[in-house]
């Protein structure tokens, strides 16, 4: 290859990399421009908005999402199993940015109930939110769900567990998020690590680095022993991820305030986001940023 071609074909190469960019890169100091964003399945769009209310960001809105149903029907149903109206919703092409989470994250044959293919939801989502809207993307949570052992009649995380599957489940999930954007020959398909970040945020606790608590289980709802809900500082954490991923800076420095935001556990009983300290947010938000910006799938990192 002669050295003219070589670089003519460098330069189409960086240019087809710009363009899977939802929008051109912001200038240093200039915030990115405000984006269509909903949430959908088990996403954390009130404390997102929270955050984004605390950034210098314009024009941002919160859009109506499509109802998929409940979050293990989605991904069983495939792309065939999308419902009418949540498919009109996505082809009037008025969402930039589609967030969402599930505990079945990632392509599994028995989960997804053998839709793990480009038959997959998640690929029917993209060729939907891609008709009439070409910088459409989805925001897809790798879903931190601890690996569980019971002891003395009580049931534990075991955090070594954890991060093994945890390296299995997002090889399994690039690979699918690989074959839909191949298909569209840009990045539609995004992963955001709030399970490593999370994972990260563990190792910190049992390493008695984050102030405030001391056992990595306390992250979970123990009335739900560990089976769903997480508590505040990952409820945050996640949300400062998808942040960093959608818009692409770092969240640290932000000044948010959860005050008012209420989650509930399985069982009804409500708590509330109030509690997180400014050294705590200071932690989150930084291990929200290494995470994300390291990370090739979320589409931050250069």
């Amino acid at each position: 290859m002669t050295r003219s071609i070589l670089i003519s074909s460098m330069i189409s190469s960086l240019c087809l990399f710009t363009a899977q960019g939802l929008a051109d890169e912001p200038k240093a100091g200039t915030p990115p421009a405000g984006l269509r964003v909903a949430y959908t399945l088990m996403s954390n769009g009130a404390e997102m908005e929270a955050i984004v209310k605390a950034s210098s960001i314009t024009g941002h809105k919160q859009m109506n999402a499509p109802y998929f149903g409940t979050w293990h029907g989605f991904v069983r149903g495939g792309k065939d199993g999308i419902m009418p109206k949540a498919q009109e919703l996505l082809r009037k092409g008025d969402i930039d940015v589609l967030t969402g989470a599930s505990w079945t994250w990632f392509p599994n044959l028995e989960t997804w109930q053998k839709h793990v293919g480009l038959d997959s939801a998640l690929a029917g989502v993209a060729d939907l939110g891609l008709e009439k809207n070409p910088n459409f993307r989805i925001c897809w949570r790798a879903f931190l769900r601890p690996v569980t052992v019971k002891k003395d009649k009580m049931v534990l995380p075991d955090f070594a567990q954890s991060k093994k599957a945890m390296e299995k489940e997002t090889k399994e999930m690039e690979a699918h998020a690989d074959l839909v954007n191949k298909k569209h020959g840009k990045r539609v398909l995004l992963i955001v690590p709030h399970a490593q970040a999370g994972l990260a945020l563990v190792d910190l606790v049992a390493a008695s680095k984050f102030p405030g608590i001391t056992d990595p289980a306390d992250l979970w709802m123990k009335e739900e022993a560990f089976n769903m809900n997480v508590h505040r500082h990952l409820r945050a954490l996640a949300a400062y991820c998808d942040f960093a991923a959608i818009y692409g800076i770092s969240p640290e420095g932000l000044r948010t305030s959860f005050k008012g935001l209420i989650y509930r556990s399985k069982g009804g009983t409500e708590h509330p986001m109030d509690g997180i300290t400014d050294e705590q947010n200071t932690i989150l938000q930084r291990i929200a940023w290494e995470t994300v910006s390291k990370y090739s799938y979320a589409g931050v990192a250069k």
